[in-house]
């Protein structure tokens, strides 16, 4: 409530009344119309009127508007969308709002202050609100908002309980304590929880060390619990049908997906398969609508992509819901809104940044939600079906409302979290920990001889090896940060202070300046001065980067206007310079100065020349059966990661000489070569618990 007069303002043709949330239309064709605004339209619009003629950012925007809450930059697109609206702007050619790119908006009509003030204290009871936008373009996602922290204040080790402080309504700067109650106590990975009305539990299981998923279920008192499924298969996803003994769930034989149903789960535990899901082994969830006519599931199709699908339970006839985009990987991890109206999925705009997207199953059309450049396997609906949970990538809980974009932040959690997941009361759950640890190896795997050289009990990945210099990515100082190891101990170079996605890296000749990828952008850091470039225009999204052999220059590739694309790194003008289209990756053979890429279009790989900007197909037998995106060349050799196998070609003969499977070992995930040295990130499994989340 307002108890100080607020001036009117005239905004060319429009009389904004802050006090009463107005905005009256004097266009002749409108005659007075009057429109009530919603309050953070109006107090937009308000900063604008007041700072006439002057950029207001973002951070600004998100501060006096939002108030401390975290909120994502759609958020405040819609909000500027709408006003747009009632103005009868165009963003291409604005009267009134004008985009700063980088910088922020502007109000750019002729402003006048009205003698008159009629100020009215009391908040009107409703608001006219323009629709919300449903942009398709995926926009990353900001986290400026730092006005409020969350306190881990302690750790009871008996009973297995974790108090944190939390801000569970960030509007109202109400702190809450959370408990993390463990729902199954055994040893090994848990995942994929499903809780059925009456509090019965099913979940995938694994023991450490095993390969195989298995499905197993659980009373709601915990007294009585059974495996449904066979150590011999994979087995995941399960979600109830109802408050049935009807079980759904996934069953991968090999690189074949299929979904299976299992009737009677205490008693006669009978199987039956329903449908295909693809021909790639699969963890994503399964989840029934709330008519229980329908089943929802990804499926990997034919053009190599996931796509959205589901399933009738009684005709058992499946139907695409949406046709993933040709500039995606595909649609995937899909959960059904408790009132069946939305459906929320993953989609991969990129092999390391998804966007959460919301599907209105009514009218097809399709809203983005989020940017992100974590792992977020998962996403779960409140008892709205208007908000999403899931975890950001500071590891935190927390909650978005799909309808305007805020963010509330609901727990922060001290260990790794994974895949949220509400049961019908509205009690969220987590997984806590992850898949696997990750260590560096080095040695010669055609003769099987190698050795650790990079391991700590957190995440060490990413090796990127050039003579005696050696980078690599680690969390072992809290974030993800760049490290370097040379003959002593290893150094950290950088000091990021949020989670960030980090990819390729390399440093110049005089290894005094680090140019590296963080989340989908290149940047450049001076080692001594700590001095960080950004050396990309917004929007682009960089996949790959190599140093140019001779003139040790930046060659990266980026997706710019929706083309992905080779593009050097001119020192000199301090600009990116467009050498070919369509290249996905990118990789030097130094020893030879030859350059390597992947085609987004089909995944080829060709020879690059950068001397006359042309490439050479590579074309043969074994080749063609590779979809592998981990890839090098060194030495003439092509080395490709495909299915945790190493394999390599020699390129002069297209002979195949090195076949090495890390199955019986560990789960390799990256690699790099160099002097015919192998250096690869190997996964362990680590341990994974189900735990329930308990608001005080």
């Amino acid at each position: 409530m307002e108890n100080s007069p607020k001036p009117i303002y005239l905004i060319d043709d429009f009389e904004f009344v802050p006090a009463r949330f107005l905005l009256i239309d004097h266009r002749p064709e409108k005659g007075g119309q009057e429109r009530k605004l919603e309050p953070k339209q109006s107090k937009i619009l308000e900063l604008f009127a007041q700072h006439q003629g002057e950029i207001v950012s973002r951070e600004v925007l998100e501060r006096e508007v939002w108030a401390g809450t975290i909120v994502s930059e759609q958020a405040v697109n819609n909000k500027i969308s709408e006003l747009r609206k009632l103005f009868g702007d165009n963003y291409k050619a604005p009267k009134y709002l004008k985009t700063h790119p980088q910088l922020g908006y502007e109000l750019i009509a002729p402003i006048s202050l009205l003698n008159e003030v009629k100020p009215e204290p009391a908040e009107p009871d409703q608001y006219s609100l323009a629709p919300v936008s449903t942009e398709h373009l995926p926009i990353k996602s900001s986290y400026h908002a730092a006005f409020f922290y969350l306190i881990c204040i302690a750790m009871v080790v008996g009973g297995g309980f974790y108090l944190y402080k939390v801000l569970e309504n960030t509007h109202q700067h109400e702190k809450k304590a959370v408990s993390l109650s463990p729902v199954t106590v055994e040893k090994g990975q848990e995942f994929s929880l499903n809780v059925r009305r009456d509090g019965q539990l099913t979940y995938s299981y694994r023991p450490l060390g095993a390969e195989n998923w298995r499905i197993k279920i659980k009373s709601a008192d915990g007294m009585k619990e059974r495996y449904i499924t066979d150590e011999n298969e994979d087995s995941n996803s399960p979600v109830w049908l109802g408050n049935t003994d009807v079980i759904f769930y996934i069953k991968n034989i090999g690189n074949s997906c299929s979904i299976w149903r299992a009737d009677d789960v205490w008693q006669k535990n009978v199987h039956k398969r329903l449908a295909g899901c693809g021909n790639l082994a699969s963890i994503t969830p399964l989840s029934v609508g709330d008519k229980q006519e329908w089943l929802y599931f990804s499926r990997f199709n034919g053009q190599s992509k996931f796509e959205l699908a589901r399933l009738n339970i009684e005709t058992l006839n499946a139907e695409t819901l949406v046709a993933p985009p040709s500039a995606s990987f595909g649609d995937y991890s899909s959960t059904i809104s408790p009132d069946g109206k939305k459906l929320a999925f993953l989609r991969a705009s990129s092999y390391s940044q998804v966007d959460i997207m919301v599907l209105e199953l009514a009218t097809g059309a399709i809203k983005h939600i989020l940017t992100v450049t974590h792992n977020i396997y998962r996403t779960s609906w409140d008892n709205s079906s208007e908000t999403l949970y899931y975890i950001d990538q500071d590891n935190r809980l927390v909650a978005q409302n799909t309808e305007d974009g805020e963010i509330t932040l609901l727990a922060s959690l001290q260990q790794k979290s994974l895949a949220p997941y509400l049961d019908y009361d509205g009690v969220p759950y987590i997984v806590e920990g992850d898949f696997h640890v990750a260590d560096i190896w080095e040695g010669d795997v055609s003769t099987e001889q190698y050795q650790e050289i990079v391991a700590s009990s957190y995440q060490d990945y990413g090796v990127e090896v050039s003579g005696e210099t050696t980078l690599f990515t680690s969390n072992r100082s809290g974030l993800p940060q760049i490290w370097l190891k040379s003959k002593g101990a290893p150094t950290q170079l950088t000091s990021f202070k949020r989670y960030s996605a980090i990819k390729d890296k390399h440093l110049n000749t005089d290894l005094n300046v680090l140019f590296f990828i963080q989340d989908n952008e290149l940047y450049r850091l001076g080692i001594d001065s700590q001095k960080l470039v950004k050396l990309t225009p917004a929007g682009w999204r960089v996949e790959s980067l190599v140093s140019d052999c001779k003139t040790g220059e930046s060659l990266f590739t980026a997706k710019s206007n929706g083309i992905w694309s080779l593009y050097r790194f001119d020192n000199a003008a301090q600009r990116p310079i467009k050498v070919l289209s369509d290249i996905y990756q990118i990789s030097a053979d130094c020893d030879f100065n030859k350059y390597y890429g992947q085609q987004f279009t089909g995944l080829g790989l060709v020879e690059i020349s950068l001397y006359d900007q042309t490439t050479y197909k590579l074309s043969f037998a074994e080749l063609a059966k590779i979809t592998s995106i981990e890839w090098q060349v060194n030495n003439n050799r092509l080395y490709i990661l495909d299915k945790n196998k190493l394999v390599s070609f020699d390129l002069l003969t297209n002979k195949l000489v090195l076949s090495h499977d890390f199955s019986d070992e560990f789960v390799v995930h990256t690699f790099d070569v160099d002097a015919g040295r192998q250096y690869f990130t190997a996964k362990r499994q680590t341990e994974m618990e189900i735990k329930k989340i308990i608001f005080n």
